[in-house]
């Protein structure tokens, strides 16, 4: 069965390759139409930063202060979604996106637009995907280095992060896949494939989770 160091074919294909598959870069995760009331919503973050390996070998930089603003009024709710959009301009480790979540569940929470709160939604499940991503390639840096118990609590870290972000938004093809992954890196094979197969059904041109999937049925036969 599949584990973290077992996987030999190649590596443009292989079931650890969740951050660098060229297919996802040319996704746009948030196709939302803007809301009527208020001025276009900018537009969304895509995944085409990848998570860099300096910031992970350097270890989590220190959590900047969150100010949580009021948003009782129409203009102080279009400031706010505008100012967290772009901050997923400049987002590229986990301590910001963190920061993200924290911002986009404070404006899920207040009393805002139907339309304001479905792209703030969609918004942290972009985040908590990032951020689940950066947890999964710290964890194989761990299991490169030998360090198999760590490791195994990154993943896990990981496998809860995509949980989540699927959970806030079922749609996003590239959540469902990298679950998929760490289900399968836990042995969950069949929770796996399920996922693969939604996979395919949201974005059939994804090849990993096509040869993920064959993968798997043939390690089950």
């Amino acid at each position: 069965m599949p584990h973290r160091n077992s996987w030999t074919l190649p590596a443009a294909l292989t079931l650890l390759t969740i951050l660098s598959a060229p297919a996802w870069s040319q996704e746009n995760p948030l196709r939302l139409t803007p809301p009527r009331e208020a001025s276009p919503v900018p537009r969304q973050p895509t995944d085409a930063q990848d998570v860099p390996a300096t910031a992970l070998q350097e270890g989590p930089r220190e959590a900047k202060p969150i100010d949580l603003p009021a948003l009782d009024t129409p203009e102080q709710q279009k400031e706010f979604v505008t100012s967290v959009f772009a901050m997923t301009k400049t987002a590229s480790a986990r301590e910001d996106y963190e920061q993200l979540i924290t911002l986009c569940e404070h404006g899920m929470q207040a009393n805002m637009s139907d339309a304001y709160a479905e792209y703030l939604t969609k918004l942290a499940g972009w985040s908590y995907n990032r951020r689940g991503e950066s947890k999964a390639e710290q964890a194989t840096v761990l299991a490169r280095q030998g360090k198999v118990d760590e490791a195994s609590k990154w993943d896990a870290q990981a496998l809860a992060d995509f949980e989540t972000a699927v959970k806030l938004d079922p749609t996003r093809w590239k959540s469902v896949h990298n679950r998929g992954v760490s289900l399968a890196l836990v042995g969950e094979y069949e929770q796996a494939l399920r996922d693969f197969s939604k996979t395919i059904e949201l974005q059939p041109g994804y090849s990993n989770a096509w040869f993920n999937r064959a993968e798997i049925r043939y390690e089950l036969e």
